[in-house]
């Protein structure tokens, strides 16, 4: 038992840092897109890119930390030119996924509550077996 419960909590582990990259990115590319935004808006004269740059990064700098330079803001600019469709493609296939996932469910537990079905039983004999035995 002891052995499930350690890897229940690593798998939780893992989840959480890949919860935490997967936000980091999204934050960076939006970041990105602000920065690329704000120069199409902004003066067309040489060096205002860079200036909208050192300002900001002296701001959040001085409010988030370090990891936000000038140079690391270039780099978050430059993912979301690379990448300018990723969050709408990534919404299309969650959606898509829920989308397959909620027929799929609709069509083969329609009427069936939820614990309920003829795995059931089948399903609770092994878990409190595992659970006696240490697998």
């Amino acid at each position: 038992m002891y052995g499930r419960v350690c890897r229940i909590l690593e798998s939780a582990r893992i989840s959480a840092a890949r919860s935490v990259n997967t936000a980091q990115v999204v934050a960076n590319w939006m970041v990105g897109r602000e920065i690329v935004e704000e120069e199409q808006e902004g003066e067309e004269r040489a060096g205002y890119a860079e200036r909208l740059i050192a300002l900001l990064s002296e701001r959040l700098r001085t409010d988030y930390g370090a990891g936000y330079s000038a140079q690391n803001l270039e780099y978050m600019k430059q993912f979301y030119i690379a990448y300018p469709a990723l969050l709408e493609e990534a919404m299309e296939e969650e959606e898509i996924f829920h989308a397959v996932r909620g027929k799929f469910e609709n069509r083969h537990t329609k009427g069936v509550k939820k614990g309920e079905g003829r795995f059931r039983g089948r399903r609770e004999r092994r878990w409190r077996r595992g659970l006696k035995t240490g697998k």
